[in-house]
């Protein structure tokens, strides 16, 4: 039965949790290489950050990721390369073109928005059309309007006239009857004359009148 080392026990359960690794502390490069090679560039940046000393001896796992990211099979690894630079580089790069190829995409489909709006048949309602509205009818028309007003004339007329004072009633008349004579004999007239004499007040002059009184028989 084959002992297992205690180095081959550490190695195994590192490899069990790699996506969980992010500090190594002061291990060398040499005793992690084997979980180094297995980590993505993001994980050995951030290993990196926290243990400067691997940096002098990544370069060999950046060139991987190049080849491995980018396609980049062409180029043999060189050890005065900084093939991390070259990474973030090509990084930034495709990132670049990325938003390029966005923004044009974003142009190209506001431009179809706009030509569909442009062409598209748009459904016209027409127009309703307004309801006239007939005039009030007034009970009796024209006519009985006209009454109506020469009623209240006719009414406004009386309360004005009620609302001015009585007259005075005229001065009495004193009546005065003197038979008259004909002058001529000739003359014969079938009803005798009288003299109607009225006595007007003082401050009048005084008037005659002559009328006719039947004769009895």
């Amino acid at each position: 039965m084959t002992v297992r080392t205690l180095k081959s026990i550490c190695r195994e359960v590192l490899l069990l949790n790699l996506d969980k690794l992010q500090n190594v502390g002061s291990a060398h490069y040499q005793d992690i290489e084997f979980a180094l090679r297995r980590c993505s560039a993001q994980q050995l940046a951030c290993i990196e950050q926290h243990s400067p000393h691997l940096l002098r001896d990544t370069h060999a796992l950046w060139h991987a990721l190049n080849q491995a990211d980018f396609g980049d099979d062409s180029e043999a690894y060189t050890p005065l390369i900084d093939y991390r630079a070259r990474y973030v580089a090509a990084e930034a790069n495709i990132e670049r073109k990325r938003q390029v190829t966005s923004e044009k995409l974003k142009r190209q489909t506001a431009d179809l928005e706009a030509h569909r709006k442009a062409h598209t048949t748009v459904m016209i309602e027409p127009p309703t059309k307004r309801v006239k509205t007939k005039p009030r009818h007034v009970p009796g028309g024209l006519m009985a309007k006209l009454r109506r007003k020469t009623t209240q004339s006719q009414r406004l007329r009386e309360a004005t006239t009620s609302s001015r004072p009585a007259p005075a009633p005229p001065p009495p008349v004193r009546m005065l009857t003197t038979p008259v004579t004909p002058s001529a004999p000739t003359q014969k007239t079938s009803q005798p004359l009288t003299v109607e004499q009225r006595v007007p007040p003082r401050s009048a002059a005084p008037s005659i009148f002559i009328t006719r009184k039947k004769r009895l028989t």
